[in-house]
């Protein structure tokens, strides 16, 4: 009977002590044809940037992390708020995450690029699911916190059709889940 209990109460702790942080980006260091660029950064769903041409590109170079954690990181996924406007045209919207400062050598940085839509058609607002990136080929193994703090992120855009349909971009934000390990058990 005891060793029940003690294995109810090492499952318990091993599910309900991993925690989650999110987090988005916040800044943006250069554009290529996202009109009103600062909504993307500006922490809300309700303003966006648009793209209504062939392509446009917006690289985010920092996120609200701010510091002070230092737990083993389990995972990191992604998403993106988005929507897409009712026309005869398609659009298409990739996320492409960034591993390090981009000023660093630039050799296996680039992560593997994540298509959100792909010829996508009047799309109401709403969050793209997440998108694991921790298991990137070029992701840090281990992923840190000073890890999260360099990350950055290109939102790639681009629209089709005889009528180009706008493309609204709100927010991108990141999704951390840590705790550390002790013999199965995750705790913080």
């Amino acid at each position: 009977m005891i060793l029940r209990i003690l294995a109810c109460f090492i499952l318990l702790c091993s599910t309900a002590l991993a925690a989650d942080v999110t987090y988005y980006f916040n800044s943006y260091d250069s554009n290529f044809n996202f009109l009103n660029p600062d909504n993307i950064v500006d922490g809300s769903t309700s303003t966006y940037a648009t793209c209504n041409v062939d392509t446009a590109i917006l690289f985010q170079d920092s996120n609200t992390y701010g510091g002070g954690l230092s737990y083993s990181i389990n995972e990191v996924h992604m998403r993106v708020y988005y929507s897409i406007t009712d026309t005869d045209g398609t659009a298409d919207l990739e996320l492409l995450p960034w591993f390090g400062p981009a000023g660093e050598d630039t050799e296996n940085k680039a992560g593997e690029i994540v298509t959100v839509i792909d010829g996508g058609v009047n799309v109401s607002s709403r969050w793209s699911e997440w998108y694991e990136i921790s298991n990137d080929s070029n992701a840090p193994k281990p992923f840190s916190f000073s890890d999260i703090e360099t990350l950055e992120m290109a939102v790639g855009g681009a629209s089709h059709g005889s009528v180009l349909p706008e493309l609204r971009v709100y927010k991108v934000e990141i999704r951390v889940t840590y705790g550390e390990s002790i013999r199965g058990m995750t705790i913080n």
